[in-house]
């Protein structure tokens, strides 16, 4: 199993896995969070075209990243890679949006969840999964 221990692991599994996410083109390496929003923007583009086996591929490393041990990587799942999903996910469908929540993990969706609250300020800040 290969572990995602750095931002930079994150990003070097991206591009040698999901090499149509095309992060490589238009980023600079190192920018953790320019990174995820790249990725989120895949993942969510992947999901609209029908592509149910990328997504599902997609959400199984975000659902990594969220339940990682370490406070940064985790904290890069949530406010990286799940509120960048959020955002572009609100341009499809009610139908759409319920059926991709559906297919997130239970700690992608805990997350999706604190940022949704967050967002239409039922509280302060997104807190760290418990689990």
């Amino acid at each position: 199993m290969y572990t995602k221990e750095t931002a930079d692991d994150i990003e070097r599994y991206i591009r040698d896995n999901f090499p149509k996410c095309g992060i490589y083109d238009d980023i600079d390496s190192g920018l953790p969070y320019a990174i995820a929003g790249a990725f989120a923007k895949y993942t969510v583009n992947t999901f609209a075209a029908g592509d149910i086996l990328e997504t599902v591929r997609c959400l199984e490393l975000v659902e990594e990243l969220c339940g990682s041990n370490d406070h940064y990587i985790s904290e890069l799942g949530a406010v990286g890679y799940i509120e960048d999903m959020s955002n572009y996910i609100c341009y499809l469908s009610a139908d759409k949006q319920k059926e991709f929540y559906e297919m997130l993990g239970k700690t992608s969706k805990y997350y999706w969840d604190e940022v949704e609250k967050f967002w239409t300020g039922q509280i302060p800040c997104i807190s760290e999964y418990t689990r």
